[in-house]
Parts: C-alpha cells; structure tokens; sequence
C-alpha cells in the first residue's frame, strides 16, 4: 500500500513563499518583484527569508551593491519551484472551470422525475456545457446524500423542507389513489380512508414520503391498514396496480401518460406538502447552484396539484352528493 504523499513528507513551504522567491528571480530585485507581485518589499523579502528558514538552505546571495545570485541551491529549488508555481496555477484553472456555470459538473438528486427533468432541462438549455449526473432515491435517502456532500442539489417531495436548506417549491402536492382506468372511481365518487382501507393497498417502501403521510393521515382518521403490499418504486407500485393486485397511493405528478390507469382524490386528506428543489446553504454563492436555482423559478410543465385531465389521468373533480361504495376494489 503506498504511503500518502503528506505522511512521507511534511510540507513546510507556503505557495506565497515560493511565488515571492521565483519573483525575486526572474526580475533580479526586490522591489521590482514587489511591484510586479502588488505586495510591499518588506513583504516579498518576509516571504523570501522565510521560505529560507523553512528549508534550512540559503537561496539567494544579497550583497550591497551587488546584483542578487542564486546559490547552488538556490538554482535548484528555483527549477522545482517554477514547476510548482505552474501546477498550482492549472489546479486554479481546472477548479475555477469546474466552479463556473459555462462547463462545470454537478450531481443532482431526485425522487419525483416528472419535476426534476424539466428543471435540468432549462438548465442545460441555458448552460450546455455543463455536466450533470444523477442519483435518485427517495426522500429520506436523498436528505442523507445531501448532508453528507454526495449530491449537490436535489429535487424531492417534502411536507415542509428543513429550515437548515435552501429550498424552492416547485409544485404543490397531494395524494391521490391509483386504480385501473375502468374502477368505479373514476367517474364515481371519491373513496375516503375507510373505503380505501377494504382494499388491498399498494404503498411504497419504508422511509418515502408518500408512505409516511398516508399512514399519519390513516392513524389521525383512526383506520387501520390491514391488507398492504410494499413495493420499492413509484413504477412497481403502478405495475401492481394495472395487474390488478390492489389500489396504489401516489403522489400527484407521478402517473405519467399511462392510458391503464387513473387517479383518483382521496376524500378527507387535502395537502401532502410539495416538491422542493433544495441545497445546502454553504453552496449559496456557486455558480453551477445559483444556476441550477434560477432554472427551477422558470415556469414547470406541472405548477400543482393533480385536478383532473393529468396526462394518463381520468381523474375527476366532483364533490360527493351521495356516499356509494365500489365493489371494483380489492377486498380481503
């Protein structure tokens, strides 16, 4: 196993120092090198002398009246040192290239697709040479690769962002019951958390948000949820549900232009939070953030909640006159 660079070798040298000691070189003089460097002589000679101390050699002979000479030593610290003053400078440049919107890389996470896309869509649009890869996950795993700097942004649907992020609504959202395009419901009325209890429900895998706001909502109501299957995406979940193994609970904007199927208002829950774009606050001020915020102020392709007439939705938006039940539901 190799040893690592700064445990087989202590570095004493300051970037500063060497800059200073290849100033004074190149223009054979102090002052001129002070000028040439915006620093005071008094500073570039510190520098000089301290770069000195640091080796335990002497660089550069000073006689009054006498132009400045390298030592034997000098002349050699001074050919390794120009090679560091060059990588230093490429180091600035890669990480100034990396930093700037026109051709940086970011990563970015999401958990709803159908508001992220658009959002990397403008981004692009507007700043083509910029790199983008992707995680996705759900919004707890998300939250997690957001603190520990493994995404730099992310896209996810929360009930309220945590006050620590910086965070953008892009579409208000609320559940909503996925069930076959021909179910009862969909030109009947809304089922209520009761109704919905009767059947075998489709929900997502522990830690989504979506599964974690239907089952407050079924506590709150005091239902209980005796027939569930957990699935590990929203498009297993849909799956499910046009095979016909029971009805699914989704989010607004997640059904997609699928013609199988249809979503449905779940009676008695209203809000479910939103989508968030959010990043952490110490990246306020990059170049590729501030960009990737400014795409998501453009206007989406979805600005709410699901009303009716979504894409692969028959869902409708009439208020109940008359409670029926449906007998089209997976009963136990």
């Amino acid at each position: 196993m190799t040893e690592p660079l700064h445990e087989r070798c202590r570095i004493t040298a300051a970037l500063s120092e060497i800059e200073a000691f290849i100033a004074v070189v190149d223009c054979a003089s102090f002052s001129m090198a002070a000028r040439r460097l915006g620093l005071s002589q008094p500073t570039v000679s510190q520098r000089v002398q301290a770069l000195e101390s640091a080796y335990g050699l002497k660089l550069i002979e000073r006689r009054k009246g006498i132009a400045l000479t390298l030592t034997r030593a000098g002349r050699r610290i001074y050919d390794g040192a120009r090679q560091v003053l060059a990588r230093a400078v490429d180091l600035e440049r890669v990480a100034r290239e990396l930093g700037e919107a026109e051709r940086g890389e970011m990563v970015v996470g999401f958990s709803t697709p159908a508001l992220a896309m658009p959002v990397i869509a403008r981004l692009l649009a507007a700043h083509p040479r910029i790199g983008v890869s992707f995680r996705t996950g759900n919004t707890s795993e998300l939250l997690a690769q957001l603190a520990a700097c493994e995404i730099d942004a992310g896209v996810m649907t929360m009930e309220r962002p945590p006050m620590e992020l910086r965070s953008a609504l892009l579409a208000e959202q609320r559940l909503l019951a996925c069930v076959p395009a021909r179910h009862a419901w969909v030109r009947g009325e809304p089922p209520g958390l009761k109704e919905l209890a009767r059947c075998r429900l489709i929900l997502r895998e522990e830690g989504s948000l979506t599964r974690e706001i239907f089952e407050r909502a079924c506590g709150d109501a005091g239902v209980v949820l005796a027939d569930v299957m957990c699935l590990p995406s929203r498009e297993s979940v849909k799956e499910a549900v046009a095979a016909g193994l029971g009805v699914g609970i989704v989010l607004a904007g997640e059904m997609g232009d699928d013609r199988r199927l249809a979503s449905v208002p779940i009676e008695g829950i209203k809000g479910a939070g939103g989508v968030y774009a959010v990043a952490r606050p110490d990246t306020a001020g990059l170049p590729l953030v501030e960009a990737f915020f400014t795409a998501c102020k453009a206007p989406s392709v979805r600005t709410g909640p699901v009303r009716g007439g979504e894409p692969g939705s028959r869902c409708t938006s009439r208020q109940p006159k008359t409670r029926r039940s449906s007998k089209q539901g997976v009963r136990r």
